[in-house]
């Protein structure tokens, strides 16, 4: 399985997804890049800016779907 259905099965689980969560749990580098190729196929994947406990900033990705919107 690849890393881009990895990632795919996760947000359709309901999961929402960070970069470290992506780097532990699959071996992604750039879950940006991902991410950028999942919303190419169709996918409505929502950011949202989080903030760590050191202040730096990070994304958290969940899918969007008709029963969350």
């Amino acid at each position: 399985m690849t890393q881009i259905e990895q990632v795919r099965d996760h947000l359709y689980e309901g999961r929402p997804i960070t970069p470290l969560k992506a780097l532990g749990l699959y071996g992604v580098f750039r879950l940006s890049h991902i991410i950028y190729v999942l919303r190419r196929e169709g996918m409505n994947i929502q950011m949202t800016l989080k903030r760590s406990r050191t202040n730096k900033p990070y994304g958290e990705y969940t899918l969007i779907t008709q029963e969350t919107a």
